[in-house]
């Protein structure tokens, strides 16, 4: 983890370096993530991800007969943390905006993005309930709800009776819908249970030992990877093995890095194939573990894209306006990026294939059942 953050750390520190002198001749876009505590590893590979996108984009001419810069802030997954980087987006001239990165953040952000002409490009955000809406928010997955059905076939092909489900107190929100959706998924006859997260070693120990003490065959943690991978070293120092399911969230490179032979077996949902999709996201993925030193995760590659997508729509609707960025977005509708083939209606939710993957030997395999 200081690793990759004292990294984030200099990129944010050299992006507000060029941007004091160069916004004149620039076109200037922002970055929004948690690039410290919880999640960091969502954000800080997004946030690489992008960066990889602009240097591309640049490579290749730029946008509107201009180079793009990108300004990375650090939004600490919190709301009061979004708020804040994006009023400071807004002062510093800025509404466009990729970002944030976890659904947790995502109410506060929308609604000051909407009172005040801000384009969001979420690569991640997807709470279920900011479905259907014509809101300042774009985004490159589909909702939680694809990934909660993902999760109870898990636990379905596992016969799995009595499963826990445990939850994050920082991106409640996600986890509560996901939870929602499998107990309407599953039968009356299997037992479904919830724990909030607590944090820290007493908390996750705490929990730990209640999984174990109950019995539970399957358990869902809804949490990011440096937390599922404590429960994990918990969970294997007490010969303890269930079931366990995993969202997009915790299916990051930090999940084996930190978990090691811990994670063996566990299962995760994703919507991206990794090198499966493309020839160009192979090498992406290849150039991005070269440069930084650790592997690429869901968040790079569709941070990456969803940089791209927004200087499309800039070049096709000759405008850097977020309404007009906007509305030409939302008229392509079919989109092939990095991730795949995705497609965006008339509310900025996107559809896209969803895979369900398992740990074997430090990697992510395709499961086949």
């Amino acid at each position: 983890m200081d690793r990759i953050l004292k990294r984030s750390m200099i990129f944010i520190a050299l992006s507000l370096m060029f941007s004091s002198c160069s916004q004149q001749s620039t076109l200037v876009i922002g970055f929004a993530g948690g690039l410290s505590a919880s999640s960091y590893d969502l954000g800080v590979s997004g946030m690489y991800g992008a960066m990889m996108a602009v240097e591309d984009i640049n490579e290749k001419g730029g946008v509107l007969g201009r180079k793009l810069e990108i300004i990375f802030k650090n939004d600490a997954n919190t709301p009061e943390g979004a708020l804040k980087v994006d009023q400071e987006f807004v002062d510093e001239g800025i509404k466009i905006i990729i970002g944030h990165m976890t659904s947790g953040v995502a109410d506060a952000s929308v609604r000051y993005a909407n009172e005040n002409g801000v384009l969001l490009v979420s690569p991640t955000i997807a709470a279920a309930h900011l479905n259907q809406l014509d809101d300042a928010l774009i985004r490159l997955i589909p909702d939680n709800l694809t990934q909660a059905d993902s999760i109870w076939k898990v636990f379905e092909y596992k016969q799995s009776k009595k499963i826990a489900i445990v939850l994050s107190s920082t991106n409640y929100v996600f986890a509560q819908q996901i939870t929602d959706r499998i107990r309407e998924a599953s039968s009356r006859d299997i037992i479904i249970d919830t724990l909030l997260h607590q944090g820290g070693e007493e908390g996750i120990s705490a929990t730990s030992r209640e999984l174990i003490n109950q019995g539970y065959d399957g358990v869902a943690l809804l949490l990011p990877a440096e937390q599922v991978s404590k429960y994990a070293q918990y969970f294997r120092k007490f010969d303890y093995h269930p079931t366990v399911a995993l969202p997009a969230w915790s299916m990051t490179s930090e999940l084996y890095r930190l978990g090691g032979v811990s994670v063996e077996g566990f299962y995760a949902v994703n919507y991206v194939d990794f090198g499966a999709d493309s020839p160009d996201e192979t090498l992406f993925i290849e150039q991005y573990a070269l440069r930084y030193g650790h592997e690429a995760t869901f968040a790079s590659i569709l941070s990456y894209d969803a940089v791209q997508l927004v200087v499309q729509a800039m070049n096709g609707s000759g405008s850097t306006e977020p309404e007009k960025v906007k509305r030409e977005i939302l008229r392509g509708r079919r989109y092939s990026g990095l991730g795949g083939v995705f497609e965006i209606d008339a509310f900025g939710d996107t559809t896209r294939a969803i895979g369900i993957f398992v740990v074997r030997d430090g990697r992510f395999e395709p499961w086949q059942p």
